[in-house]
């Protein structure tokens, strides 16, 4: 299961800027006043390259470097030049861009004349209006600001949300106790038949829309057995780590549980009920994100001449921070033994949104194989692989 990786609200980010300044008016005059408090109101002299390209990545705009540095020196020259000595005409404060280096039209200088102030509007800037400019004329890029990110990080179908996270957590142990056909020893015993499962994963991606790629480590353990000769008790609780690197970097942990009945109607059939919570820390931003919910899962398992199969499908009604959800997961695991000890299966998995008016990619699937290894009456051992498929913005592989 990929896990947390946090996805940008904007299904595309614009290679370029509108003409229409009102589109990044806002994001700029947030930048400018977070400047303006670590210059003590002297934003050329008084902030580095590196400070002023921070900033502007934290309110949603990219720019590399030297084009930080070539927006600095624009605003050298309206302090240090147009300011002092009160230019307000559009020919003397396009003489003075044009001298050192920074041509600008006499269209250009009008609107720096109109927006003559260092006021706190963000409509009477001219700190602003000159950051937007040359923002513009370096080619600077639109990024979803910290709160889109957060938002998009929590929406349920996303495959490193906190509820799919947890979700599929539970659907792969429905899929798994299907074919759990232990002999019950004793029908007195509470959690007869009781069994635990360590799980740890290693997850690399690439989340495109973030513009970044990273590694998560994760655990989770499952403590279960059996309530009746029918009916089982099973409990997950799990931890993972992850850190993506890229234009929004970030390292986030997320810890999660969830508690399942499951009856088995016959050999065959089986049906579950399970709820679960997940909650995210996101480290960089000092913001938490989390789901949390409840649903069925109906099972099966089936046995041919030469192979084994078990399948699992979820309804799960989830809410978060900034909605709701219902989700369909399933799952399909097909096997075989090759001797009585090792064993091959193929896995398929498929994630969707059952609400017409969600945002984003909703709908993707997941395909990889696992080798098992029993090593006695006991113990087993399982390697797995998995990759996200069908996202355009999100690919991931899970060891």
């Amino acid at each position: 299961m990929k896990r947390l990786v946090f996805i940008l609200l904007m299904i595309s980010i614009s290679n370029g800027w509108s003409q229409d300044f009102k589109d990044y008016f806002g994001p700029v005059y947030k930048a400018e006043q977070t400047l303006q408090g670590i210059a003590s109101f002297d934003i050329g002299d008084g902030v580095s390259n590196t400070q002023l390209q921070k900033v502007f990545a934290q309110n949603g705009i990219q720019v590399n470097l030297a084009d930080a540095a070539k927006i600095l020196k624009a605003i050298d020259i309206l302090e240090d030049d147009v300011i002092p000595m009160s230019v307000k005409a559009p020919g003397g404060i396009q003489i003075f861009f044009q001298n050192a280096g920074f041509p600008i039209s006499i269209q250009e200088a009008q609107d720096i004349a109109d927006h003559f102030s260092a006021g706190t509007k963000k409509g009477q800037n001219s700190h602003v209006y000159v950051m937007a400019l040359f923002g513009k004329k370096v080619g600077a890029k639109f990024l979803a600001i910290i709160e889109q990110i957060v938002k998009e990080s929590q929406r349920p179908a996303r495959p490193d949300s906190p509820t799919s996270i947890s979700v599929k957590r539970v659907v792969k142990r429905g899929l798994q106790l299907q074919r759990i056909m232990m002999p019950r020893s004793s029908g007195d015993d509470w959690l007869g038949e009781a069994y635990t499962q360590v799980n740890t994963t290693y997850v690399s991606y690439d989340d495109k829309l973030a513009n970044g790629s990273g590694k998560e480590k994760g655990f989770n353990m499952v403590l279960g057995g059996e309530l009746t000769e029918k009916t089982s008790l099973s409990f997950s609780l799990g931890r993972s780590k992850n850190h993506r690197g890229g234009e929004n970097k970030t390292t986030s942990t997320s810890y999660g549980g969830d508690v399942m009945v499951h009856y088995k109607f016959n050999d065959n059939y089986g049906l579950g009920a399970y709820t679960f919570y997940q909650e995210t820390d996101i480290e960089d931003f000092n913001s938490n994100a989390y789901g949390y919910g409840g649903g069925m899962v109906f099972s099966t398992w089936h046995e041919f001449e030469h192979f084994y199969a078990s399948t699992a499908h979820s309804v799960t009604r989830t809410f978060y921070e900034y909605g709701n959800d219902t989700l369909y997961v399933g799952a399909f695991w097909l096997g075989k033994n090759w001797t009585d000890s090792f064993a091959t299966a193929f896995t398929v998995g498929f994630v969707d949104s059952l609400t017409t008016s969600a945002e984003g990619d909703n709908t993707y699937w997941t395909m990889g194989g696992e080798v098992s290894y029993v090593v006695n009456d006991k113990v087993d051992v399982i390697l797995g692989y998995e990759k996200t498929l069908a996202l355009d913005d999100y690919k991931s592989d899970l060891f």
